[in-house]
């Protein structure tokens, strides 16, 4: 895979940071509820089955077998659900396959000696864990949602130790993992980042923040655009502004003639790159932006084509603790109600 991670790495160069894994799935509640109905479709009734035929595309999928008259399994698999649902980032293929005495055809198939037990596969089909301990199955999901499209550097490898010693020994952030396969690559571009977009240079690190974010937006990169937005927050911008940004709702931002001129430059840049005219140019020195800002922001769009590009080349996810859409943000407040109130009722 060496092979592909190279390529990888070349073709979002010459397209020319990102910081921050998926949230936690978090205990299931202390009462019981109801067995899950929508997002979790039954897909035996006892009888043999192909489980490849139910893989979720561009996802981990977990199968999970367990007794249909138990209270108590049934309200795993909903808490479980309620868990996935909550999931801000990649939606995880959840499929239910009940058992009436644990000695169906699809259970011998499968190796499955008790209930409930999970299967869990990642992205590319490989099964992570077989469980049926709910710590462990939840421990699983976590593993199986990170697996990237594109093998990195993984524990064992020295190539992780010495990005580790790079990044101070801190969790390494999967923007970072994406170029462990060779730490020379990734030294240059932390050093090439920290200048560019971590520091005040011909501009302020809140306008550097606003490109990045509107970039990653543009190039459809979820983990950039989170972590990225979530930079713009710091820098003191209002959620507003950066949920406008983020989801590419300019007008929203309601933002000064100066900056949209930038913004519409940044635009063009990042999806017609030869379309840019003197025109542009032309107009951000109107508007009050001189050259060697319009070469700092000329080349904080080109960082964040390259980062876009290998974080949506890895298949990487809304990070832990970064920004989330306000449509996802709703229903995870939505669901974490239900949940409290559910278990608020049981005490």
């Amino acid at each position: 895979m060496k092979t592909i991670a190279e390529l990888t790495t070349f073709i979002a160069f010459n397209a020319v940071l990102a910081v921050c894994i998926p949230t936690a799935l978090k205990a299931q509640p202390a009462n019981p509820q109801p067995a899950p109905k929508a997002g979790a479709p039954l897909i035996s009734s006892g009888g043999k089955v192909d489980l490849k035929r139910f893989f979720k595309p561009e996802s981990a999928t977990v199968f999970l077998f367990l007794k249909s008259s138990s209270t108590l399994e049934s309200a795993f698999a909903a808490a479980l659900q309620s868990d996935i649902r909550r999931h801000a980032g990649q939606s995880i293929g959840l499929h239910l396959i009940p058992l009436k005495t644990g000695n169906e055809p699809v259970a011998s198939q499968h190796g499955v000696t008790q209930t409930p037990s999970a299967l869990i596969y990642d992205r590319r089909g490989r099964l992570v864990s077989r469980s049926s301990d709910a710590a462990q199955i939840r421990a699983a999901i976590q593993k199986a949602a990170r697996i990237p499209r594109i093998d990195w550097a993984e524990e064992g490898d020295p190539r992780l130790e010495t990005v580790r010693r790079m990044t101070g020994g801190r969790p390494i952030p999967d923007i970072l993992r994406t170029l462990s396969l060779q730490p020379e690559y990734l030294r240059a571009f932390m050093e090439f980042g920290e200048r560019v977009q971590f520091t005040d240079g011909f501009l302020d690190r809140r306008t550097k923040e606003m490109i990045g974010t509107y970039v990653s937006a543009l190039n459809e990169c979820r983990y950039c655009v989170s972590s990225h937005a979530r930079g713009l927050q710091m820098q003191g911008a209002n959620s507003s502004l950066v949920d406008a940004l983020a989801t590419l709702n300019i007008p929203q931002a309601k933002l000064e003639q100066k900056e949209n001129a930038l913004l519409d430059y940044v635009r063009v840049l990042t999806l017609e790159p030869s379309k840019v005219r003197d025109t542009h140019i032309a107009r951000l020195r109107e508007t009050g932006w001189n050259d060697e800002q319009i070469f700092e922001a000329t080349t904080v769009t080109a960082l964040f084509a390259f980062a876009n590009r290998m974080a949506n080349a890895y298949g990487l996810d809304y990070p832990t603790g970064g920004w989330i859409p306000p449509s996802l943000r709703a229903a995870k407040t939505e669901t974490t109600d239900n949940t409290d109130g559910a278990a608020n009722g049981a005490k």
